[in-house]
């Protein structure tokens, strides 16, 4: 997982905030950003007044922190500017990584994105050529 801050925000303290508000949800990089503060030795915190509108993101208040975290739209009907956290996320997205945001009480704190691997199977024709290439090989 990839954590970039805002100018005048610390790395750890928002990967332990993230990870705090995060550890309600299951989305793949929510749960990327909780495995890292663990690994990290992070005291994760108890969040409070949690809510997960869908498609969007996550809020909460943490340690007294008023907390949102989602995608860019989600920020934006929020009334957080990602400037050039924002820009940066285009190019990872470009890329195929995935990216969240995270609001600390009302700004622009940070941003994670993690490369999300697709959990779809193989097209159903690859499966049955690769079964029949490993039978005709015994």
């Amino acid at each position: 997982v990839a954590i970039e801050t805002a100018e005048g925000f610390d790395r750890d303290e928002v990967l332990r905030l993230a990870a705090s508000l995060e550890r309600s949800s299951e989305h793949p990089l929510a749960l990327a950003i909780v495995r890292e503060a663990e690994a990290r030795g992070f005291a994760i915190s108890e969040p409070s007044s949690v809510d997960q509108p869908v498609g969007k993101g996550i809020t909460g208040t943490v340690d007294g922190r008023i907390l949102v975290a989602g995608n860019a739209r989600f920020m934006g009907e929020s009334g957080i500017a990602t400037g050039a956290l924002a820009e940066r996320a285009d190019r990872m997205r470009s890329e195929g990584a995935t990216a969240i945001f995270l609001a600390i009480d009302g700004k622009a704190a940070g941003r994670s994105a993690s490369p999300i691997r697709s959990r779809r199977r193989p097209p159903l024709r690859s499966r049955h050529s690769a079964k029949r290439a490993s039978m005709s090989s015994c």
